[in-house]
Formats: C-alpha cells, structure tokens, sequence
C-alpha cells in the first residue's frame, strides 16, 4: 500500500531525483530497495537489493534496548561501536 500511494502521489519520480542524503528507516528502506517478500511488492529500487521477510522465531516489531555496530555513515558521528540504543 506504501508503494501505490507513492506511485498516486508521482513521489517515486522525485525520490529517483532527489540529490541530498535520504535517510530511510524501517518501511521508507524497504521502499528504497528493489522489493521486498512483504507482499511481494516492487521497491523503487535505490538500492539492488531484495528484502526478505523475518522468519516466525523473532519477535516483529522488534522494540527495546539493542547494542548498535557497523557504524559506516557521518549519521552516527559520535556514536561508539557497541553503543546501546533504543530502537522502536
């Protein structure tokens, strides 16, 4: 339903244009990718990438205390390898 409406809204033109970094978290990264198994749906596809769907032994939504790694952007300047944060 997210895709159809940016397809509605003639969004997924204008996100292909965009020339500033776009942060996408959770379903605005899905949409970035190329699909996802989330009912099968096409992305934009910023990204060639396929998102796959969680399997039935993790708990989703995952919210709470998580430690944070792989820190490869100026976004988390500041922030340690290891770091705890709280992600809804």
């Amino acid at each position: 339903s997210a895709m159809k409406m940016l397809e509605e809204k003639a969004l997924v033109k204008v996100i292909l244009q965009l020339k500033q970094p776009v942060l996408g978290i959770c379903l605005g990264m899905q949409l970035l990718c190329s699909s996802s198994e989330e009912g099968n749906t096409e992305g934009i596809g910023v990204f060639d990438v396929k998102i796959k769907r969680f399997s039935n032994q993790v708990k989703v939504p995952q919210m709470g205390w998580n430690t944070i790694y792989n820190l490869q952007s100026p976004l988390f300047d500041g922030i340690t390898q290891n770091e705890y944060m709280y992600l809804v």
